[in-house]
C-alpha cells in the first residue's frame, strides 16, 4: 500500500497529513481564478485538506489518485479519507452536538451521525461508526475501474436495483447467462 499521495508531476504527501480528499467545486475554482492570471484553476480536480489545515489542489481526479493504490473511505457523497489514517469512529451523542455548538458558535449541520477519529484530525461522517468501521474492509473503488465490467453485464444486470445485495445482483446475472437450448422444439441428439 502505498505511503504517499503523488500529485502534480512529482509533489508528494504522505497519507498520515492528509484528513480529507474532495472534489473541487466550481465555487472553490472561481476563487482559485479570482487569485489572478498565473493560476489555471481549470487544471485542478481536487482538494486535499491537510493536518495543518492548510489545503492543497490536486490535477488528478479522486479516481485517479485511488487508481495509485490509495485506499479511501467515502465518508460523504463527495469527501473520502484515506483509509489507513482512521485510528476510530464513534457515534455523535447529544452532549457532542451541544460541545460541538459551545465551541463554534453554530449548531451541528444536520445528517452528521459519527465522528472519524484520523491521524490527521477529526472528520465528521453521515454513517454511522459501525458502517464507517465496516466499510474500512471495502474501500472505494474508481469509477475509471468500472466501465470494463458494465460492458460485460447483460442488460438486466445493468439496470439492477442498487438495494439489491450483491449476492442477489450475481444470481441475476447468472440466471440470465445460463445457456437456453437453440433446438427449436426439436428433439436434442443426446436425449433421442
Amino acid at each position: 500500500m502505498n505511503q504517499y499521495i503523488e500529485i502534480n508531476d512529482g509533489q508528494f504527501i504522505h497519507l498520515a497529513m492528509v484528513k480529507r480528499l474532495r472534489p473541487i467545486t466550481e465555487k472553490e475554482r472561481d476563487s482559485l481564478s479570482a487569485l489572478g492570471k498565473h493560476v489555471d484553476a481549470n487544471k485542478f480536480s481536487t482538494r486535499i485538506d491537510r493536518k495543518d489545515g492548510t489545503k492543497t489542489y490536486a490535477q488528478e481526479t479522486v479516481d485517479e489518485i485511488a487508481s495509485n493504490g490509495i485506499a479511501l473511505i467515502q465518508v460523504q457523497n463527495d469527501a473520502f479519507i484515506p483509509r489507513d489514517n482512521i485510528i476510530q469512529a464513534k457515534n455523535i451523542s447529544e452532549k457532542d452536538r451541544a460541545g460541538f455548538a459551545e465551541r463554534t458558535g453554530r449548531p451541528m449541520p444536520n445528517g452528521f451521525k459519527s465522528e472519524i477519529e484520523t491521524k490527521a484530525g477529526k472528520v465528521l461522517c453521515k454513517s454511522d461508526a459501525a458502517s464507517v468501521m465496516h466499510s474500512i474492509g471495502y474501500p472505494y473503488q474508481p469509477q475509471t475501474a468500472r466501465p470494463q465490467a458494465a460492458e460485460q453485464q447483460t442488460p438486466d444486470a445493468k439496470t439492477a436495483s442498487p438495494e439489491m445485495s450483491l449476492a442477489e445482483q450475481r444470481d441475476a446475472v447468472v440466471a440470465k447467462s445460463k445457456p437456453r437450448s437453440k433446438s427449436n422444439g426439436r428433439e436434442h441428439p443426446r436425449e433421442r
